[in-house]
Formats: C-alpha cells, structure tokens, sequence
C-alpha cells in the first residue's frame, strides 16, 4: 500500500469511526476496513486522475458497506494533513453542494439542540448548546465533544449561543430555549466565558427565561444584545431586546413592547452593525397547546 492511500485510510477510519471501533464485533471492523481500503484508493486515484466525472466517483465509492456520505469522506481526506494534501483541491469545485449529506457526529447525551457556533479562525472547533445539557465543545471537528458548562450553569437548556468575532475566546451563552414545546425547560439568564469555556460567569437577565439569539458586535466583545422571549407561560417584564457595552455587566432594554410580546429572533446587518433587525412574537405556551402569532391577548401599542 503506498503512503499517499496508507496515510488517506487512516484519516477515514479515524474520522468516521472514531470511538465507535471498541463498541462493534471484529467481523464488522475487518467489514468497514476493507471498505476504507476500497474508498482510500478511490480517493487516491481521483486526486491523481485529470478529473473523473461526479458519478464515477460516486459509483466507485458505492457498496463499501460505509453508510456515511463520501464527499464527507473525501473532504475530511483533503483537509487533514498528509501527502495528498500537497496537491492543488481545486477538483472540489465540480462536486455541487447538493451532492453532501449531513451524519450525525454526536454526542449521544443532552437532548436536541437549537444553537450553535463555530470558531471564526479554528475551523476544527465548534459548540453547540442542548436543551436538556448544557454547553459541549469539540476541537476536532466533531470527532469528541466535552461538556463545559457543567459545575457552572444553574439551568440546562440553552437558547443561544454567541462568539465574539474579534475575540474568539469569548463565548455568550443564552439560556432557555425559544422552541417552546410542551415540554420546554427554561433557564437561567446570560453566561459568559473568556477562556473558550473552560470557565464561565453569570451575567443576570435570570427572568428573560427563554433567549432566541445573541449577538456580539463584530470589533467589540463587550457589544452584546439579547433577544428574549420571556415566559413561555404566562406575561412578564423582562422580555424584549438588551444590549450591554460592558461584556453584560449592566444590560439594557432597547425595545420592548408588552408584557405578552418577546423576541422571537435578532440579526445584525453584515455590512453594518449599527443595523439589527428583531422579529417580535406574542405567544403564550398552555398545557394542552400554543398560542400565538398575533395579539390574542390585548392589542398591541407601539409608540
């Protein structure tokens, strides 16, 4: 086997296995060996070839008994480090995005999720907020995840998560999901991290409940909104949009409407940030269903 495959396989079976190798029987590690042999050479002789056609590769790469989607494969091979990579990608541009699927990369604890971020320059690493479990990251793109709000947070569900673009190891944490099932669990305000979670503070808003987004100013990381949806069961005060210039220190409201109407969503212009733009809903969460979408309650006044 040359080093150019040799070193390609690996990466697969490192990247899509992972830490599932000790959990399956022999006879099915040997299986989804061969079958990263077979996709390794395919890979092999589709950076070495002058370009062989998308359904080619495709027909080359099926039946390897790997239910994983092989353009993952094939760009996880390219952008590790190793001989291939010494070659020009550019035969990546004639693969439509279409053609990628999505796998699931775990972890397999904490519940659904509604929020996450990716580092702006770390392309390996990410977080990702649960609903049940609190703040996760990885460094490795996936392949583990490590909890890192446990022993910080006093809630759970997380609602949003925000990076400070031009201080990465700057994470907000809004808590509370703002999917508000039946069985939506609520938090606890805003958290804070300036050591890319290995440490995190309590910043206030405790009775926003639910937050739907939060965004950190582009140049400054102490810039921060917050768009809160308040109770999901009943009308309270802190709802609406918080802005803090202090890294939440202090916070405060810039819009709100009524004591039945949050923030459903926030964004910022890309090519403005003096520009946000914030979706209001009123909506109450009753056991035996939701409603919303409009004013059921009372009238709603805007000034």
């Amino acid at each position: 086997m040359s080093t150019a495959l040799r070193d390609t396989v690996i990466e697969l079976r490192n990247f899509a296995c992972g830490w599932y190798a000790p959990l399956v029987s022999p006879e099915v590690t040997q299986k989804k060996n061969r079958g990263f042999n077979h996709m390794g050479k395919s890979l092999v002789d589709f950076r070495n070839s002058d370009g062989p056609s998308r359904d080619h590769l495709r027909r080359r790469l099926s039946g390897t008994g790997c239910r994983v989607s092989f353009i993952v494969f094939l760009l996880a091979a390219l952008a590790s480090p190793g001989p291939i990579l010494a070659q020009d990608a550019s035969g990546l541009a004639s693969l439509p995005l279409d053609d990628m699927q999505f796998r699931l990369i775990g972890p397999f604890r904490g519940g659904r999720s509604i929020a996450v971020v990716g580092h702006p320059t770390d392309r390996l690493t990410f977080y990702f907020g649960s609903t049940g479990g609190g703040v996760w990251k990885t460094v490795d793109a996936g392949h583990s995840w490590t909890n890192v709000s446990d022993g910080f947070f006093k809630t759970g569900s997380v609602g949003a998560l925000a990076i400070a673009p031009s201080s990465p190891e700057t994470v907000y944490a809004g808590m509370g999901e703002h999917a508000i099932r039946g069985n939506t669990s609520h938090g606890d305000g805003v958290y804070r991290s300036d050591d890319g979670g290995a440490t995190w503070r309590h910043l206030g808003l405790e009775d926003t409940r639910q937050i739907s987004n939060v965004i950190v100013h582009p140049t400054d990381p102490e810039l921060v909104y917050v768009a809160a949806l308040g109770h999901a069961w009943g009308p309270n005060e802190e709802r609406g949009i918080y802005r803090s210039r202090d890294g939440g220190t202090t916070w405060d409201k810039v819009l709100y409407m009524n004591e039945d109407v949050g923030a459903g969503d926030l964004e910022m212009d890309p090519s403005d940030p003096r520009v946000l733009y914030a979706g209001m809903w009123q909506v109450r969460r009753f056991a035996w269903g939701l409603r919303g979408a409009g004013p059921w309650h009372r009238a709603l006044q805007v000034d």
